[in-house]
């Protein structure tokens, strides 16, 4: 990560500041991640287990996460506006999935895979309030969902929002699915302490804690 790059970014986060403050604080985001992404640039896990990502502010593009133990980060701002996949055991904090009408992201924002453990916190999930919708039923079978979690895949969800692009967060159809997990029998997902503003439920083997509704 180039200094420029450090601090523009200390600038976008903290303001102008003194350049001993800023110098320390640009060291301070440097440690933050290994690989620092910009708006409009490719996600990429660079090494075999480990990676660490942070997501500057600006829209994004999609990305298979493969590598075990990935940790991505998104400042305010960062957008992803296309399907995000995992394939692995990962960490998601601070990332905005935003549904931008694009045919990847239509039916679901971000899917994880069989054999992924995946903890999401402090993320926003946004579908468009008239992206298509299917009510939960058993078993569970519906794909068009703001979260879906494959047969044998885990996911952890807590501290984050689910929402429609309109003011009131609700989507168009109370009948849809937020969480979705495939799985025939609930145990490997668990979403809670957030808030669920879409006026949907989760799916029929998803366990939930309090949320806001």
């Amino acid at each position: 990560m180039t200094q420029n790059l450090v601090m523009d970014l200390t600038r976008s986060m903290f303001g102008s500041m003194n350049a001993r403050t800023g110098d320390e604080i640009s060291n301070l985001v440097g440690s933050m991640a290994d690989t620092v992404v910009e708006a409009g640039e490719a996600i990429s896990e660079v090494m075999e287990t480990g990676n660490s990502i942070l997501l500057l502010s600006g829209e994004h593009g999609g990305v298979t996460l493969t590598k075990p133990h990935t940790t991505l980060r998104g400042v305010p701002g960062a957008i992803i506006g296309r399907l995000v996949r995992i394939e692995d055991d990962a960490i998601i904090t601070g990332v905005h999935f935003r549904s931008s009408g694009d045919e990847t992201n239509a039916k679901h924002l971000v899917r994880v895979k069989a054999g992924a453990k995946v903890v999401f916190q402090d993320c926003i999930f946004e579908r468009n309030s008239s992206d298509e919708s299917t009510a939960p039923v058993a078993p569970p079978a519906t794909e068009n969902c703001f979260v879906l979690i494959d047969n044998g895949g885990s996911a952890m969800i807590t501290g984050s929002v689910f929402r429609s692009q309109a003011a009131t967060g609700a989507m168009s159809s109370a009948a849809g699915t937020v969480v979705q997990n495939l799985a025939p029998v609930a145990g490997a997902v668990h979403v809670g302490w957030g808030a669920n503003l879409s006026t949907q439920s989760h799916g029929t083997t998803v366990t939930t804690s309090p949320e806001i509704t």
